[in-house]
């Protein structure tokens, strides 16, 4: 999946904002203190399956509203978008005529696993020893998977680090 656009229209300190034309590549957000990174990387965390209540968001001016326009294959654009608490409404904009019925569909993925590919925080991970045993088994499990794949790419982000660094 890649994000082609992302719009925040109220989730927290983020109104209004639109992330446009992401690298496909490694993307780093940065900022100062409180200037709503943690809450972006909120967002992209409940992005798939939608906002839970009772989770300790950061409230919303009225209530909450996202959408992207995201890629799966070569050509093929779905448009996702969050409503308040509601699942998120999927529909295919551009490409094939597979349509999904729901982000279950799309992704292949329970929501567990769908937000830790996208953030798991020190937090989290500080916490894990008191996490029942079998969400502690799918964290690990994540965690393991993901390290195995990225282990195959470093060295290229090396050499694409130190192209980088030359230039």
């Amino acid at each position: 999946m890649k994000i082609r656009r992302l719009y925040i229209g109220d989730f927290g300190i983020l109104r209004n904002q639109v992330l446009e034309n992401v690298n496909p590549g490694i993307v780093v957000i940065g900022g100062l203190n409180r200037a709503g990174k943690s809450t972006f990387m909120q967002v992209l965390k409940y992005l798939g399956f939608g906002f839970p209540t009772g989770k300790g968001l950061p409230p919303a001016s009225g209530k909450y509203e996202v959408e992207a326009d995201i890629g799966l294959n070569v050509g093929d654009t779905y448009n996702l978008r969050l409503s308040g608490y509601a699942q998120p409404s999927i529909r295919r904009t551009f490409g094939s005529d597979t349509e999904f019925a729901s982000a279950r569909d799309i992704f292949e993925l329970d929501d567990f696993t769908y937000q830790r590919l996208f953030i798991i925080t020190l937090d989290e991970l500080n916490r894990s020893m008191a996490v029942p045993s079998q969400e502690k088994r799918k964290l690990q499990s994540i965690l393991l998977g993901a390290v195995f794949s990225d282990m195959l790419f470093i060295p290229r982000l090396e050499k694409d680090f130190t192209n980088e660094a030359d230039k």
